[in-house]
């Protein structure tokens, strides 16, 4: 709570601020540089009809992927009497149907639209510029992102009368005291897991959005379905619904990839650090 309280105080002015440089702009504002139409790939790859396809191949590779792999190796089994490295192997599985959706994706928009992977703004010129900008994005929605992640687990609370799930990886971290397997956590779902996600909601879904020339509708779809995915965890998805605003708007703005790269990963290894601190901090507390 106190961290907690710590990123509210630190972010709530800033919240303001953004806010308000909103609802000066009437809207999302353009791009700190140039406009988003030279640097998006070709209508081929562009607009509704392309992102269901994406939608499509991302559920199937979802799916099949862990169900098929996981029936190999015995992932359930597994569960029963090894949950935390069910949990590495879960992660690891994660990234397999990421790395598949996303090669899938790309390689029919640099083949069949011609597409220039440039227009994420991968590039090491953008990549300080967007980090630093992407935190500051990152902090600002942090408030509200927090409020709406208490708001849906107490409103969850009222409704079934239970304590909500918590996700897989973030109990996996509170049962082992591993010291390498919660590093193995750290780099898997605090670093590489964030990069293919955005890969995907962001570079993939908002930019062929982008395409249909309206930047806040974009922002919100690719946003409400970065939250619908989620539903595993359902208290959580209004909050990341917010967290995915965040990420499109700075994505938008800097037109780099690096933002909500950064953004993402900030968020992950927050939560997992609070999950392993938490614990220990009490302890000290209660201490005293």
């Amino acid at each position: 709570m106190l961290i907690q309280g710590a990123v509210l105080f630190a972010g709530l002015p800033m919240l303001v601020h953004l806010l308000v440089r909103l609802v000066e702009l009437r809207g999302v504002g353009l791009p700190l540089d140039r406009a988003w139409p030279d640097a998006c790939w070709s209508r081929v790859a562009g607009g509704f009809q392309f992102v269901v396809g994406c939608v499509l191949v991302h559920l199937a590779c979802l799916y099949l992927v862990p169900v098929l792999v996981g029936w190999w190796i015995g992932l359930d089994a597994l569960k029963e009497t090894e949950p935390v490295l069910a949990s590495i192997y879960s992660a690891l599985l994660m990234i397999v149907q990421w790395v598949l959706t996303c090669g899938l994706i790309l390689g029919y928009v640099v083949l069949r639209a011609r597409g220039r992977m440039a227009a994420l703004g991968l590039t090491s010129r953008r990549l300080p510029r967007a980090v630093w900008e992407g935190l500051k994005t990152l902090l600002a929605a942090m408030p509200a992102v927090i409020i709406a992640l208490f708001a849906g687990a107490y409103v969850y609370l009222l409704v079934f009368h239970e304590e909500p799930a918590v996700h897989e990886v973030l109990e996996a971290v509170q049962r082992t005291d591993d010291t390498g397997m919660r590093v193995a956590f750290f780099v898997l779902a605090g670093l590489v897991i964030p990069l293919f996600e955005e890969l995907f909601y962001r570079g993939i879904i908002l930019t062929s959005l982008l395409r249909t020339g309206s930047a806040p509708l974009a922002i919100v779809v690719s946003a409400a379905f970065f939250g619908i995915v989620h539903l595993p965890v359902p208290h959580s998805v209004p909050a990341l619904m917010i967290l995915g605003l965040a990420l499109g708007y700075a994505y938008y703005r800097t037109r780099s990839l690096w933002a909500p790269v950064a953004m993402h990963a900030a968020f992950n290894v927050y939560n997992l650090a609070l999950t392993v601190g938490a614990p220990f901090l009490v302890d000290r507390l209660n201490a005293q």
